[in-house]
This record gives structure tokens, C-alpha cells and sequence, in this order.
């Protein structure tokens, strides 16, 4: 177990690490994104300084 996780995880909503063994890093990421997907708006470059003086 990796202690500094358990160390983060208790000051969580949850409060407790939640441990997913034998699932690797990409299986991960894509259940976690398809419950949590990532916001898809982006401003085009120097979108954002326009009518600023």
C-alpha cells in the first residue's frame, strides 16, 4: 500500500484510498473518465486577451 496515499485519501470526502489491484493505469483513467469526463471547451489561442487594451 502505498502510505502517502492512504496519508491523502484520509483527508478526502471519501476518507479512505480507494485500491484497485491488477487494473493498470489506462483501464483506470478511462473508467474514472467515462463517470468523470474532462471539460472539452478550449479557447483558441489569444481568445481569451481579446478587447483588452
Amino acid at each position: 500500500m502505498n502510505h502517502p496515499a492512504v496519508k491523502v485519501a484520509k483527508d478526502t470526502t471519501y476518507g479512505r484510498l480507494i485500491d484497485m489491484p491488477g487494473c493498470d493505469i489506462p483501464r483506470a483513467v478511462e473508467a474514472i473518465l467515462s463517470l468523470m469526463p474532462l471539460d472539452t471547451f478550449r479557447h483558441r489561442a489569444g481568445e481569451a486577451h481579446k478587447g483588452r487594451g
